[in-house]
């Protein structure tokens, strides 16, 4: 178990160091963040919401949003899964179905995210920092780490 935290953690540091890089910044979160960008805003024009994206801004008559840095759902992707691959038990099956199926959580999860903060930010503005800061980050940690121990259990069995 040393290891596996030792490996965890040591994975998070990189990361959290290249995140803060220039190359990350135009090779990784930009596009990403830009894709995020362009299916959300497909999600709401399918309500009428008249969204057009410029680069990782969506923006309608009555409001404006960017996907920024943080945005992206990278980081819980690269915290998922590092902790499926490091931990020391399970086979290398089990945790390709884990992380597959987690990873589209997250994925689903941050489409949600961002679809309903714009949602907000047209009907509720009030609600929107709210939601931003507190509800959704708090969602992302509680829902990564159910998740994780739910494969745990499973993986283990």
């Amino acid at each position: 178990m040393v290891r596996f935290w030792l490996s965890f953690l040591g994975t998070l540091a990189v990361y959290f160091y290249f995140s803060m890089s220039s190359f990350y910044g135009q090779y990784i979160d930009n596009p990403v963040s830009t894709f995020y960008a362009r299916i959300s805003a497909g999600v709401l024009n399918l309500f009428g919401y008249g969204i057009t994206v410029t680069n990782v801004t969506m923006t309608s008559t009555s409001f404006s949003m960017s996907v920024a840095n943080g945005c992206e759902a990278v980081a819980p992707m690269v915290m998922l899964t590092s902790a499926i691959l490091f931990y020391p038990y399970g086979t290398f099956n089990k945790k390709l179905k884990g992380l597959s199926i987690g990873l589209c959580i997250i994925f689903l999860l941050n489409l949600l995210r961002l679809t309903s903060l714009f949602i907000m930010g047209v009907h509720a503005r009030d609600w929107f920092d709210l939601f931003h800061v507190e509800f959704w980050q708090a969602a992302f940690i509680i829902i990564s780490m159910v998740y994780f121990v739910l494969w745990l259990k499973k993986s283990n069995s």
